[in-house]
């Protein structure tokens, strides 16, 4: 027999239940959860009393800023140091960096820990507007694809050119160099050579992409069609190192070539919105022959990689998302390898947002220094450009601006500089006899962690002695960076501090910092805080002298009703009972204002007037609870 099933309902009281005690304000002074309540006044102390606290924590920020922790008043909102990069929205978040920031351009965060100042500027070394223009270094020489078959070359930056043909009639496809040749392909033959045309075809594998990668020519060749599904190693003749290639995906698959790093040559492949990132061992297995590559990186659905770097010890992807014909996103992958060669990738980069118009699946990447480049086109002030990550810190910024926009193919390091081939504009390098006119940064927000109003109170700005010529400008945002407002400037030269006053009222705040000149030295800033304190942290304190006597008189004159022997005594012990628990509270102008509110009740000190009763042969008490409440601000 199933057993019955019992469904008890438990109303437990809350103090919202406590109906309130209509007679305060006629019978009774105050009411606690529906009974009323009569004061005592003594002639040296009254026996209410109401304020409001205001609460001012020792630090509200939640960074670790020293001066935060030391300062009981106010918090501070610091950028002292840039490396960190950009990206970051939020300064005071558990996740946040303290050396991040929101974005950037024009100005360098990275090579002097601590300062940021403006970046070099870049000039137009080759104007060419050919739709396949990219770019390769061999020694001292820039080569630069300017037709379908000839190259642009030149031995010293700002100096005269002298062309090459690679072949005649061929269009070629992809460069590379080994460092004393050019490699070029063009979907049937790979060329080598250097400022003069070679006799014929280095090797005749159909290579739609070169790479130099591990001593050897990599190359992504075409089984069948125009798509390069094989990959597959060249020696020193042109010759296959295995015959039919290391790994040949089904037709359709295009491979794009990479680099080594960790003793393997990384490549990617993708067919569609699908790809991967596959690694081929280097070195020869058991049976001395050569490694199969696998599949070290499966990307999400819907992204393909489109070009793959290395750099630092890690593997680069630039993986694309379709998002219609002719447009998609693209995001910088920042991919570690493990011992056995796969990758663990986390996004660094998103290059334009969802819902971009425009195509951003072209991109090269470089590495020089402790900086790795990466293509980027719109980049900045409507040009194209290249973004840079800085491997010591992990952080990225905005890098070179070029002149004009279009996609950037290739990137390459020329006689110690940058330089980069943006399509249908020609090719830019890093000047290093002159910075940009100008340049900003834009801090994360700082709220203090917090949704509370507060008092952004001033702004100090310190930097290396202002060259002549030279200005530092800042703004400030109070809604998220919808708009800015111009606070002022440090603009006399030799000055190194300024304090500026802000006085504004919100619940966050963000700076923009213009970096500019006009001569020939650039300003460099080490420090922006923002001073602030809350507002509107405040608690309301009630304290009152409850009368415990036995015999009591309402404010009508006439005796309560709850009159008689060791009734005031109980009603201490009832206020005692409450402390450390919620109240419905009725307070004194409840009959004007009406609405009684909730307090917690914080303590309850009762004292005791002590005298003998000869009426009742034994002790008699007057107790006076005093109680202190307190309401939430």
């Amino acid at each position: 027999m199933a057993a019955d099933l019992v469904t008890i309902d438990v109303d437990l009281p809350d103090v919202y239940d406590y109906p309130d005690e209509s007679s305060v304000g006629r019978l009774y002074q105050v009411g606690i959860n529906g009974y009323g309540y009569m004061l005592a006044d003594t002639p040296d102390r009254p026996g209410y009393r109401r304020s409001t606290a205001p609460l001012d924590p020792q630090r509200l920020a939640t960074g670790a800023t020293p001066f935060s922790e030391a300062i009981e008043r106010y918090s501070f909102a610091s950028s002292a140091d840039f490396s960190g990069g950009a990206g970051q929205r939020y300064m005071h978040r558990p996740q946040s960096l303290e050396t991040a920031f929101y974005s950037s351009h024009g100005v360098d965060p990275f090579s002097t820990p601590g300062e940021v100042t403006l970046l070099n500027a870049t000039t137009q070394e080759v104007a060419n507007t050919y739709a396949n223009l990219r770019l390769v270094v061999v020694g001292d020489r820039l080569f630069a694809l300017t037709s379908a078959d000839t190259l642009t070359y030149s031995s010293t930056p700002g100096g005269s050119t002298s062309t090459v043909q690679v072949q005649s009639g061929v269009t070629v496809k992809d460069l590379t160099s080994d460092g004393q040749y050019w490699y070029a392909c063009d979907g049937n033959d790979v060329y080598r050579s250097t400022t003069t045309t070679p006799s014929g075809a280095w090797s005749t594998q159909n290579a739609y992409e070169v790479q130099w990668a591990a001593g050897r020519i990599c190359a992504a060749v075409a089984t069948t069609g125009t798509t390069p599904n094989r990959f597959t190693t060249l020696n020193d003749s042109g010759a296959e190192e295995r015959t039919n290639g290391h790994l040949t995906l089904p037709a359709g698959t295009t491979i794009t070539l990479g680099g080594e790093t960790a003793g393997h040559v990384y490549f990617g492949a993708s067919s569609g919105n699908t790809g991967s990132v596959y690694a081929w061992p280097l070195g020869l297995d058991s049976s001395s022959n050569f490694h199969t590559p696998f599949e070290a990186l499966e990307l999400p659905a819907g992204l393909a990689p489109t070009a793959v770097a290395v750099g630092g010890g890690m593997v680069w992807v630039r993986a694309y998302r379709t998002e219609g014909t002719n447009q998609g996103q693209a995001v910088i992958l920042r991919c570690v390898p493990d011992q056995s060669g796969a990758l663990v990738a986390t996004t660094l980069v998103e290059i334009a947002p969802t819902g971009t118009t425009a195509d951003h699946s072209v991109g090269g990447f470089s590495t020089h220094g402790d900086l790795v480049f990466f293509g980027w086109k719109t980049m900045s002030n409507s040009n194209a450009g290249v973004g840079a990550v800085d491997l010591v810190s992990g952080g990225w910024a905005k890098w070179l601006e070029a002149g004009a926009d279009g996609d950037v193919t290739t990137i390459d390091v020329w006689q110690g500089h940058p330089v980069f081939a943006v399509v249908g504009q020609g090719v830019y390098r890093e000047n290093p006899s002159a910075y940009v006119s100008s340049g900003e940064l834009v801090t994360s927000i700082a709220d203090g962690g917090s949704v509370l109003d507060k008092l952004w109170d001033d702004v100090v700005m310190v930097c290396s002695p202002l060259p002549s010529g030279s200005s530092i400008t800042v703004s400030h945002s109070l809604d998220n960076y919808a708009s800015w407002t111009s606070i002022g400037a440090i603009d006399t030269a030799g000055t190194t501090t300024r304090t500026l006053p802000l006085n504004k009222e919100a619940k966050t705040s963000a700076l923009k910092l213009v970096l500019a000149r006009t001569g020939s030295s650039a300003p460099t800033l080490s420090l922006a805080q923002t001073r602030y304190h809350p507002l509107g942290l405040a608690d309301t304190i009630v304290q009152f002298v409850v009368d415990c006597g036995d015999q009591l008189a309402g404010l009508n004159g006439a005796p309560l009703p709850e009159n008689g022997v060791g009734s005031g005594a109980r009603r201490a012990r009832t206020l005692e009972a409450l402390v450390q628990k919620r109240i419905k509270y009725q307070d004194i102008d409840w009959h004007i204002v009406g609405g009684s509110e909730v307090f917690e009740v914080e303590s309850c000190d009762v004292g005791a007037t002590l005298m003998y009763d000869a009426s009742g042969s034994g002790q008699a008490l007057r107790l006076l609870a005093t109680l202190t409440i307190r309401k939430a601000g």
